[in-house]
């Protein structure tokens, strides 16, 4: 979008949000997140060359693009004078973007791979050497990788009781279950070709 279109937009939402909200700490939160934000859509479309060094470190940095999603949540500590737990709410949406990036990104892989997107999951199941390895090491990490998106999902729930998010767990374990469900899909789907 250009920005004729996103500037009115935005701004509109600070005006609404500024008739409500006074709290310089969510203000300040709230350009470190766009900010942030900014940073991670331009690192990612840098590192999609697959001639770019992509690790970990890139991958958390990229994750910055999902914290705009605690914004509403930080919003309404502040309105209600609860700001200490602001944080808990940023972790919250770390840990549950990343579990859910690395399920998508893991499930995508074949098809991004096709596309031409090296992400860091195309990349670390040997993407740059081909389908074929990249589909052996699918069958090999499944488990790993899903493993590694459980453990987000429970460190969320952890967080997520500090909060008093009550039915966490239950969308968790909802989660989960999709999860197992689509690894045995895909499974099966790699095993055909």
């Amino acid at each position: 979008l250009g920005g004729d279109i996103r500037e009115p937009h935005t701004a509109r939402h600070h005006a609404l949000l500024a008739l409500h909200v006074s709290d310089d700490r969510f203000w300040d939160r709230l350009e470190e997140v766009w900010r942030g934000y900014a940073d991670a859509m331009l690192r990612e479309s840098e590192l999609n060359d697959a001639s770019s060094e992509y690790g970990p470190d890139d991958f958390d940095r990229v994750l910055l693009r999902s914290q705009p999603l605690e914004l509403p949540v930080n919003a309404v500590l502040s309105l209600k004078g609860r700001w200490e737990l602001a944080s808990l709410s940023s972790e919250l949406v770390r840990h549950l973007a990343k579990a859910t990036q690395l399920f998508d990104d893991f499930v995508d892989a074949p098809n991004d791979l096709a596309a031409g997107n090296y992400t860091w999951m195309v990349r670390r199941l040997g993407g740059r050497d081909g389908e074929g390895p990249l589909r052996r090491s699918m069958v090999e990490g499944c488990d790993q990788v899903f493993a590694e998106a459980a453990d987000e999902l429970d460190r969320a729930v952890l967080v997520g009781a500090d909060l008093g998010l009550i039915e966490l767990p239950i969308w968790v374990g909802a989660r989960k279950a999709a999860m197992t469900q689509a690894s045995q899909r895909l499974y099966q789907t790699l095993f055909d070709k």
